[in-house]
């Protein structure tokens, strides 16, 4: 059994844009959550703010209820170098479909 306690996310900021930067070893599950306006490397994946991230913290409360540590950036943040992370998630329907949740509820 794994005892050990996931790697809390944590965000990335630069003057243009911030990502939720996630560890794959703990949270594997967040690939699914990719637009194509992240990024990746081989360990984490940069869930950008307005859709990857929201989604992600959607299903996960426990991350979504804590004060999450940031790093800010004067310019570019690094991981704009990285390469992009998969489209999995379509953000046109995942707005869609949240728009459409909360006109309902």
């Amino acid at each position: 059994m794994n005892t050990l306690t996931p790697t809390m996310p944590r965000w990335v900021i630069d003057a243009g844009h911030a990502w939720l930067v996630v560890e794959l070893a703990d949270y594997p599950h967040a690939l699914n959550f990719g637009t194509g306006y992240g990024y990746m490397d081989d360990s984490r994946i940069y869930l950008e703010e307005d859709v990857e991230a929201v989604a992600f913290l959607e299903m996960h409360p426990e991350i979504l209820s804590r004060h999450l540590d940031s790093c800010h950036y004067d310019g570019d943040a690094p991981c704009r170098r990285l390469k992009a992370n998969e489209a999995i998630l379509d953000a046109e329907r995942f707005w869609a479909a949240r728009r459409a949740h909360y006109a309902n509820a």
